[in-house]
């Protein structure tokens, strides 16, 4: 999945990221997924989909947590798996 590394403000940071780092929810610590290649202030992680779409998620980099992660759902996603994870989550 796409991301992008943020300060608190919300301006981009560059070669903040490396790859292997541990992607975590920011609230309960729980590990989301890995970045497996970033380059500047973009990369790609391997993500649980469920927590890195949901609208209210805080993603941080594990050791580094003013390192804030943004999954973004590129254009080409089908909307089929976004519909599936929205009726898994209120099944759930």
């Amino acid at each position: 999945m796409p991301l992008i590394f943020e300060d608190e403000n919300g301006q981009e940071l560059k070669q903040a990221v490396a790859p292997g780092s541990e992607v975590v929810d920011k609230e309960s610590g729980k590990k989301i997924g890995t970045v497996n290649t970033a380059l500047g202030s973009r990369g790609m992680g391997l993500l649980r989909l469920e927590e890195a779409l949901k609208q209210n998620s805080s993603l941080a980099i594990k050791d580094n947590r003013d390192v804030r992660v943004k999954a973004i759902k590129p254009d080409w996603w089908p909307v089929e798996w976004t519909q599936m994870l929205e009726q898994q989550s209120a099944v759930a």
